[in-house]
């Protein structure tokens, strides 16, 4: 039988689910108290529940919810993307955590680029801080035109229509990241779609092991992503995607850039301050969850 288990600690504090915590709907919607909230409106609500039934909670009597929906894009992953409430806020969220936990997801996250909380909230519902997200800046990208493009790799523009190409830049972001850290199908075709945004792939000799992703704002540019596949990591290959990418960037007359990386990546951080990226701490933010586990053991 599968065992689902909580690798991770601190512990929730139990709290009894009360009968009037009730799975949200479509149909409770016009219920909820939404004019001028801040964080979501009842389209945002709507679009959770279609995406990720089962998940997202509310309390009747006094209008308290809780949303949940993919988080990046991730069927496996619940973000809670709102939590509006007061005297019920724990209930909520251990609701959506034992559905989430129910349903074999993978794990159950709560971002702070949303909304700050507390430490005191997550550690009373077993959530700890799964990344620190920090931002770098760099206001010299033009420089890069003046930079001779010299290296190993030959960097092809990446299309949705481009299937193989796109199967290889994928194949790179599962060698390179955790489960957790991987984006899925959806979330590369979602990124892509958008008309700012430009993928490119790093060939070598036939084959794709690295890859830049960027998107192009009105004054700056933002690096979304570098991934290297994790045979060919250790090679400067890194730097020569982040080198292309500086200077596609200073192409589309973006003279600032920035970018985000975990505080552990210290490999990263070396990389980005190497080419001109300074420290930009307003902008950091954290990423609270927990991971669940499926254990395989004998009948």
């Amino acid at each position: 039988m599968t065992i689902l288990r909580l690798t991770n600690r601190p512990e929730p504090r139990p709290v009894a689910l009360p009968e009037d915590v009730l799975p949200l709907t479509q149909a409770d919607i016009p219920r909820l108290r939404l004019n001028n909230h801040p964080r979501i409106a009842a389209d945002a609500i709507a679009r959770a529940l279609y995406e990720m039934p089962g998940l997202s909670y509310w309390h009747p009597d006094s209008g308290e919810f809780i949303v949940c929906a993919p988080w990046r894009h991730r069927a496996d992953v619940p973000l809670m993307r709102d939590l509006t409430a007061f005297a019920h806020e724990d209930e909520l969220v251990q609701a959506a955590i034992a559905a989430a936990k129910a349903k074999g997801m993978l794990g159950f996250v709560a971002s702070e680029h949303y909304e700050k909380r507390r430490e005191s909230f997550y550690q009373r519902n077993g959530l700890y801080r799964l990344e620190h997200v920090i931002t770098f800046t760099h206001e010299r990208v033009l420089d890069y035109l003046d930079i001779p493009q010299t290296g190993r790799l030959n960097f092809v523009r990446v299309r949705g229509s481009d299937f193989d190409l796109l199967q290889g830049v994928m194949a790179v972001d599962a060698s390179a990241f955790s489960p957790m850290w991987r984006n899925s199908h959806a979330e590369f075709a979602w990124w892509m779609s958008l008309p700012s945004v430009e993928v490119w792939a790093g060939v070598l000799d036939g084959q794709v092991v690295t890859y830049a992703g960027i998107t192009a704002y009105s004054r700056f540019g933002h690096l979304d992503r570098i991934a290297v596949h994790a045979d060919y990591q250790g090679q400067g290959l890194g730097a020569e995607a982040l080198m292309h990418a500086m200077y596609r960037m200073a192409e589309l007359d973006l003279p600032n850039a920035a970018l985000c990386t975990q505080s552990d990546n210290e490999a990263s951080q070396r990389l980005y301050t190497r080419a001109g990226f300074k420290r930009h701490q307003r902008d950091d933010y954290d990423i609270y969850g927990i991971i669940f586990e499926k254990e395989t053991q004998p009948a």
